[in-house]
């Protein structure tokens, strides 16, 4: 199959571009100019590979860790964890890409249409087999700033945490006491003789009522729709034997804490 080097870049662009999309989506990522610029530095090595028809840059390794690189170069702000999935998300979808487009290509159809009904075809499946939105009140994270750390922990929004602070007017966050370890002072305990910064609440829980330190972080923040937003409340220290998700915070945090 010969193709003009001119349309194989175009091409191959716009596929290794959906691909990218494509893993984006999956997992409810923005994109931005980064995606196609990624897209095209792909295609040229690409390019180079057919053209120096060397075994090493045309094997699977060699394909895989473009692809990586490229993942790294369009989602630049993602942590290691995040990353790693968007690249099998877009490995896996460059390969159905290619697999259909040549498919379509040996069949008759022009390249164009090719391209067109692989990425229409794709786009459906992956809008039909795609899970339903997860609603903000599911798992999340938080991000906790206090004496100059910062601390990132799991969070779950709670729409039962109804608990306000009185003095601030603020929601109160419950986290776990392991969670919060780095950030408390290293004799911090649960008496009534706090460090400065901390005082007590008198809280009303499902297991019944009783009280819990709170602090006001320098900052915090909460992940939403794969963006950090600032939020603000106050944090409750959970008591030492509680076992649950390592934040809950009440949806209120949505409101501006009104």
């Amino acid at each position: 199959m010969k193709v003009a080097g001119e349309l194989f870049l175009l091409l191959n662009t716009a596929l290794t571009a959906f691909s990218l999309f494509l893993s984006a989506r999956i997992m409810r990522r923005k994109t931005g100019v980064r995606l196609f610029v990624a897209a095209a530095l792909s295609t040229l090595y690409a390019l180079l590979a057919l053209q120096s028809k060397s075994p090493l840059l045309l094997s699977v390794p060699a394909t895989a860790l473009c692809v990586f690189l490229s993942t790294l170069l369009a989602f630049k702000k993602e942590n290691a964890y995040n990353r790693f999935r968007l690249w099998a998300y877009a490995l896996g979808a460059g390969m159905l890409l290619s697999g259909l487009g040549g498919f379509f290509y040996n069949h008759g159809f022009p390249a164009f249409l090719s391209v067109g009904l692989t990425m229409l075809l794709t786009g459906l499946a992956c809008l039909l087999l795609q899970p339903p939105p997860v609603h903000p009140a599911h798992v999340t994270q938080i991000e906790i700033g206090m004496g100059g750390q910062l601390r990132r922990v799991s969070a779950m929004l709670d729409s039962g945490n109804l608990l306000v602070d009185p003095i601030t007017a603020f929601p109160v966050i419950m986290v776990s006491h392991e969670a919060l370890k780095p950030l408390l002072p290293p004799a911090f305990d649960f008496s009534d003789t706090l460090p400065p910064g901390f005082r007590m609440i008198n809280v009303h829980t499902a297991a019944g009522r009783g009280r819990m330190p709170i602090f006001t972080p320098d900052s915090l923040r909460l992940e939403s729709g794969g963006q950090w937003q600032a939020i603000h409340g106050v944090i409750a220290v959970a008591p030492k034997h509680y076992k649950g998700i390592h934040a809950l915070v009440p949806v209120s945090v949505f409101e501006g804490g009104k």
